[in-house]
């Protein structure tokens, strides 16, 4: 049995992505040539690796043996790379992430990064934009996303990588909207998008409670399938527990909702690689993903 390494990395990224036309992007090839690939390796090993229908593409029994030997051999390939590579790229790299976004933002994307450079250590650091600005500035982060709403001082000059509707968001079976006053639940006052969303709601003549005042998103969607507030959310949080507020309802639409990365002006070697890593993802992604792409409307050398 001879199991070209292309054929394994096809393999690994269909089962991180789920889908051939995600795994396609991460692996930089056609769909078509993807779906070759999974044809051959099925044809080495003898065995169906991928259940397929219209939605989603699942590992067979099989797929979820040989997954763990494939890990171990691309592990293996890049070590061997490395160790014969006269320049390997080392170092570390200490990212900020939102803590309205981490819940969200797609770790495989950095996992990638550290199988393709595995002298490179990352550390992750999880808090609010206007705090991991300022760890950028003083130097404490190499590099962070941020949560892009142009109020906060210093992410104008930010550079924007995607957006989203922000949504009146409800339980799925609830009836908070109905209610008078109107129940809702927001971010902690001072926060970006706190006074523009109260705002809008005096200016559209709605009385208003505030049922929660919260930074941390987990608790805010709680509130809201639990049917005690409805409240803005981006539209990718939405599921089957949670749809927008219906038009009937007459509430008023809200600010976009996006990201953007802080790059300090002199980049690491391996910081300068994660951005680009960072950057693809969300050029990469279509209309399906939980992001929408900016590619069409940014210019990469853009500045906001």
């Amino acid at each position: 049995m001879h199991i070209d390494v292309p054929l394994l990395k096809s393999f690994v990224a269909i089962a991180d992505h789920g889908n051939f036309l995600e795994a396609s992007k991460a692996v930089a090839r056609s769909p078509a040539a993807v779906s070759m690939h999974i044809k051959k390796l099925e044809e080495e090993v003898g065995h169906l690796l991928f259940e397929r229908d219209a939605r989603q593409t699942k590992l067979t029994k099989d797929g979820k043996r040989l997954l763990p030997y494939a890990r171990r051999m691309l592990l293996l390939e890049s070590e061997i790379k490395s160790e014969f590579n006269e320049t390997p790229l080392q170092g570390s790299v200490q990212l900020g992430v939102p803590d309205d976004v981490v819940e969200r933002f797609p770790m495989k994307v950095l996992s990638a990064f550290l199988n393709e450079y595995p002298n490179v250590t990352l550390g992750i650091h999880v808090d609010h934009t206007p705090a991991l600005l300022r760890k950028v500035d003083e130097g404490t982060l190499d590099l962070s996303i941020i949560t892009y709403a142009p109020s906060i001082p210093g992410v104008a000059e930010c550079e924007r990588i995607a957006r989203e509707p922000e949504v009146w968001a409800m339980s799925a079976n609830g009836i908070a909207s109905q209610k008078k006053p109107l129940p809702i639940t927001l971010w902690d006052e001072g926060w970006a998008w706190h006074e523009p969303t109260t705002q809008i709601l005096k200016d559209a003549n709605i009385d208003y409670s505030i049922i929660l005042e919260c930074e941390n998103v987990t608790a805010r969607r709680a509130a809201i399938e639990a049917d005690l507030a409805v409240g803005p959310l981006p539209l990718s949080e939405l599921g089957p527990d949670l749809k927008e507020v219906p038009e009937l309802n007459h509430l008023p639409p809200l600010p976009e909702y996006g990201l953007g990365l802080k790059i300090p002006e002199t980049l690491k070697p391996e910081t300068t690689v994660v951005v680009e890593h960072i950057r693809n993802h969300f050029w990469q992604s279509d209309s399906r993903s939980s992001w929408q792409s900016t590619r069409n409307l940014i210019r990469k050398d853009d500045r906001f």
